[in-house]
């Protein structure tokens, strides 16, 4: 199983990062956007019309670039996404370094993998507060394919959470399959006996004990057709299984 998270969170961490860079996170509808020949933006660079690719938008440069680096929305979304990118790089180091010492085993790790993960999709999702700023009010914006390698980072994430969630440490698998063993016992000592009457009369009673622990143990009893009983096994030399 520690081998399927750190495969997933990797897959998530890659998406997040190329949601981050992509240049399309957004597509730009408005007027200002057909004015400034701009048809897509990310968080640090835009698609224009005049260059047919990704562009950074330099600081100094006169043309609308103020409300894109100024914005505050533009700004937390900047500063949440790579805080969230941070700690899932972090994260992805610590789970491949897990794989060789066994430490997913742990409940206590999984539980913390699980949390993180959680997190992590948040804070991958605060990416869209760039819907809200005034810049994308201004250039018109709406879902572009860079949201969609945000969805994909926020459900990975999730489904890394849901796994750390219901993985079962294996002693708990071996104590849920040691019921089953004992015949649903449920902890309890069951004692089962079984009485044969043969063709001459004699009767054999068979006496089966199980334990809690899921051994179980077997008592044979022969009695004569006089009533006499033949002679039996001290108890300690009683058959276990």
């Amino acid at each position: 199983m520690g081998w399927l998270v750190a495969f997933l969170h990797t897959l998530a961490y890659g998406l997040n990062v190329a949601s981050i860079l992509s240049c399309s996170l957004v597509s730009l509808s408005g007027r200002q956007a057909e004015t400034d020949a701009i048809y897509g933006a990310g968080l640090y660079a835009v698609e224009s019309t005049r260059t047919d690719y990704c562009t950074f938008v330099d600081f100094n440069d006169a043309v609308a670039n103020v409300p894109f680096w100024a914005d505050r929305q533009m700004n937390s979304a900047r500063i949440v996404s790579a805080i969230g990118v941070f700690l899932s790089f972090v994260l992805l180091i610590l789970l491949w370094i897990s794989l060789c010492c066994g430490c997913f085993r742990a409940g206590v790790y999984r539980i913390i993998v699980a949390f993180w993960s959680l997190m992590l999709c948040a804070l991958a999702g605060c990416i869209f507060l760039m819907h809200t700023s005034d810049y994308c009010n201004t250039m018109g914006c709406s879902f572009n394919r860079g949201s969609g390698l945000v969805i994909g980072a926020m459900i990975t994430y999730f489904v890394v959470m849901c796994i750390g969630c219901v993985t079962k440490d294996e002693e708990e698998e071996e104590y849920d399959a040691k019921p089953s063993a004992a015949g649903g016992g449920g902890g309890q000592t069951q004692v089962t006996v079984e009485k044969t009457v043969q063709a001459d009369g004699t009767t054999i009673m068979k006496t089966t004990t199980t334990h809690p622990d899921g051994t179980v143990s077997v008592e044979e009893k022969v009695e004569s057709p006089a009533g006499g009983d033949e002679e039996q096994p001290p108890p300690n030399e009683a058959k276990v299984y």
